[in-house]
């Protein structure tokens, strides 16, 4: 039994139809499948579709099957010339390509600046220059209140939140629409914004944009290696 009802409501396509209704709830469970957003999300522990994470301390990025370092990490390591030991105990995890995560005030819908000011522009504002605190005692200050999410970036493939009010994309879209102009490769925005991939994050694969063809063809070839036993990663 699929899960049609969750899918999209007008599917004219017989195949289409028919993928979708063949997709298996567990499954779609599984890679956490939401087809209003449109992105597989890969398991840290599953054992066909599991990515464990990175043995460097502070790494959370995912290793691939017979690997215990992501790929970040297992390239430093061979660039090192350190033993293997040696080098998880002094190497220190890269934030790189990870997904975005919430503000870490209770209730805030807004994303964190990064993994090193893990508060949304307002409430890191509000820290800084209004309550000048602490972390841990700005979490805890009566004052601060959780914020409304800001909308999605505009970038049709993208699923981030805007980090700013009057800002049209997510943070890492709008540096790469700078850098776009600033090396005069495009004038045309709106161009720009339909051509423009997704961000790239650590487990996990969008299929936003893409054809109901494509993507029930991807689901369910995803579904059926992973009942097969074969392995499969971001």
């Amino acid at each position: 039994m699929g899960l049609s009802a969750a899918a999209p409501a007008h599917v004219e396509d017989p195949r289409t139809r028919q993928l979708v209704d063949d997709l298996e709830p567990e499954f779609l469970k599984l890679v956490e499948w939401d087809w209003s957003l449109r992105v597989i999300f890969f398991p840290k522990d599953h054992p066909v579709l599991g990515m464990p994470d990175c043995r460097v301390n502070g790494c959370v990025r995912g290793a691939r099957f017979g690997h215990t370092l992501c790929m970040g990490c297992e390239a430093r390591w061979k660039e090192s010339g350190q033993g293997f030991e040696d080098f998880i105990k002094a190497a220190k995890g890269r934030m790189l390509g990870t997904r975005q995560q919430p503000c870490r005030v209770p209730g805030c819908q807004r994303p964190w600046k990064s993994s090193r000011l893990v508060l949304c522009e307002a409430h890191n504002r509000q820290r800084v220059d209004t309550l000048k605190l602490s972390l841990e005692d700005f979490l805890r200050h009566p004052a601060v209140k959780p914020r409304e999410m800001l909308g999605e970036c505009e970038v049709p493939v993208c699923y981030r939140q805007r980090q700013y009010a009057r800002a049209r994309y997510c943070q890492a879209h709008a540096l790469r629409w700078k850098a776009a102009r600033r090396r005069g490769k495009t004038a045309d925005e709106e161009a720009w914004r339909l051509g423009e991939s997704a961000i790239n994050a650590d487990r996990e694969v969008s299929l936003r944009g893409l054809p109901e063809r494509v993507v029930a063809e991807i689901l369910y070839g995803l579904q059926a290696r992973t009942a097969a036993g074969s392995k499969t990663w971001d």
